[in-house]
């Protein structure tokens, strides 16, 4: 059976039992959980096509088992020999939202997500400092609870919000900038942008204030 069978399979079932290599029952708390478990099994099919079977019960129960853990298994009607042919929907599962990984792997019903009126802090944060057209070539790498660090996917830069120390630093190919002081003033109409920023003033990240254009 083909990888990408076998999750169509487990869409389909009404339960699913997955074994380690040492016959322990791994647990998941959640859909993006299982699809990680699905991901990293699948991988190990990749290498070596024989090292796992998908054996479905005569109630259609499924477990994911090693092919030499079959004795464990208990009673089945039939199983498979997995092969692989590709990741399926799985292939980008770091990315996929908890609310997507339930719509794949569930036939429940996802609600969309509802627009929220606001604005996006962290794309003002890099407008404020001269980064505004290259926002969506970051990704959110690190998150705790006093900072956020933001990567560039192809090149040596980041960004780095300390919330604690009220800073954002810039840092690429090995140094770092000197960090410079976050200060944002929310509003509850934001007046019309122009490219020097909002109305005719300029935000100065190094002071803090906002100066005046010519």
């Amino acid at each position: 059976m083909k990888t990408t069978e076998m999750i169509a399979k487990v869409k389909e079932a009404n339960s699913l039992t997955i074994l380690n290599v040492m016959g322990r029952v791994i647990q998941w708390d959640t859909m993006s959980d299982l699809g990680h478990t699905l991901y990293t099994l699948i991988a190990m099919v990749k290498e070596d096509s024989g090292i796992y079977r998908l054996f479905e019960r005569a109630d259609g129960a499924l477990v994911l088992a090693p092919t030499d853990r079959a004795e464990i298994v208990g009673d089945h009607k039939i199983s498979y020999p997995l092969e692989f042919d590709s990741f399926g929907e799985l292939e980008n599962w770091s990315a996929v939202s908890e609310e997507d990984a339930t719509a794949l792997l569930t036939k429940a019903p996802v609600e969309p997500p509802q627009e929220e009126q606001g604005v996006d802090l962290f794309k003002q944060v890099f407008e404020l400092i001269g980064l505004a057209y290259t926002y969506s070539d970051y990704t959110l790498d690190v998150v705790d609870a006093t900072e956020l660090l933001f990567a560039h996917y192809k090149e040596d830069r980041w960004v780095r919000i300390d919330f604690y120390k009220g800073t954002v630093q810039i840092g690429h190919a090995g140094n770092s900038e000197p960090p410079l002081k976050l200060k944002i003033t929310l509003a509850d109409a934001p007046p019309a942008a122009t490219p020097y920023g909002v109305g005719n003033q300029v935000p100065d990240m190094r002071t803090g204030y906002e100066v005046k254009e010519g």
